[in-house]
């Protein structure tokens, strides 16, 4: 058998670098689609992936001179890192008022692990608390928690789709939601800081595993910013909203809703399998993000959201 020949190896690397070249700068392509089908909604969730795939390809394309197919991945790299850029940039606004923590968790309705979840939240020492997926044998520690919150509705479901809330502060017009029509409750509250009411929403929206999950989802959250838009001062929204920031549906939502991401400024902070941010919340323009944070593993396929807010002086 003769060797192979120089030349062809170098072809075999160079159609190996134009196949992995085509196939990491694709997804990018097709998200940009999303609103045409919903598997290409799922493509938007992965940006932050293709860009680390795509630089190292560019730059071997650089070093290869294949100057048409490095503009085909330049594209591609450029519309990810677009899209990842402003979480990493944010404005600090001073505020005077007493600043708030709120924890977020998706508990999963299986995990047997009640005490990390309760041990989170003592170490955290927030004001409010929001729970989701709480199901029956979740009670004991829904129990606990009424102890050292004073406020608080919940209701457990079997399934997904139980949720509660707690506050150290007193909870006004509480009361429980339902955005869409399969019976996956939200709940609503207002607390007072320094005076001025702030409306919280709590949600768990479904997750678009098919292409009418996807359509109740964006319903869910259509619903949702109308109900958010339709109260002016403070708002906030959060929860598992089921969707990361770079769906053209999460721009949708705070547009809709005249809501921000809390996200901005603090990077991607993935809290589903330490892979994806749909865990969110997101704020009306009077009220300061001060700090947000993702909390430790609970035994849930969520880590816990952690958030510092303060409402600004231009809204008391």
């Amino acid at each position: 058998m003769e060797p192979s020949s120089p030349n062809g190896s170098g072809t075999k690397k160079r159609r190996l670098l134009v196949g992995f070249a085509v196939l990491a700068a694709l997804p990018t392509y097709l998200a940009l689609g999303a609103r045409l089908w919903w598997v290409l909604d799922l493509a938007t969730h992965f940006c932050a992936f293709y860009a680390f795939a795509l630089l190292p390809i560019a730059v071997a394309l650089l070093v290869s001179k294949r100057w048409r197919l490095l503009a085909f991945v330049s594209a591609a790299l450029a519309i990810n890192i677009s899209l990842l850029a402003p979480l990493y940039f944010r404005d600090r606004v001073p505020t005077d008022t007493q600043p708030l923590r709120i924890v977020s968790i998706n508990v999963l309705f299986e995990n047997p692990q009640h005490e990390r979840v309760l041990d989170c939240i003592r170490q955290e020492t927030p004001d409010l608390v929001l729970l989701m997926e709480v199901n029956a044998s979740w009670q004991p520690a829904l129990t606990t928690l009424k102890s050292q919150f004073p406020y608080s509705l919940f209701e457990t479901k079997e399934g997904s789709f139980g949720i509660a809330l707690f506050s150290k502060l007193p909870l006004e017009n509480l009361q429980l939601l339902d955005f869409g029509s399969i019976g996956t409750p939200s709940i609503q509250a207002t607390v007072r800081v320094d005076g001025t009411p702030v409306q919280i929403v709590g949600a768990h929206f479904i997750p678009p595993m098919n292409g009418e999950k996807s359509r109740l989802r964006n319903q869910y959250l259509i619903a949702a910013a109308q109900e958010l838009a339709r109260t002016p001062g403070p708002r906030l929204l959060l929860g598992d909203l089921n969707i990361t920031p770079w769906s053209p549906y999460f721009r949708d939502l705070l547009k809709l809703g005249g809501l921000r991401n809390s996200q901005i400024g603090f990077g991607i902070q993935p809290t589903w399998l330490a892979a994806l941010p749909i865990d969110h919340l997101l704020h009306s323009d009077d009220v300061a993000i001060l700090d947000r944070r993702i909390g430790p593993d609970v035994g849930s396929d969520h880590r816990p959201l952690i958030v510092d807010f303060a409402v600004k002086k231009t809204a008391q």
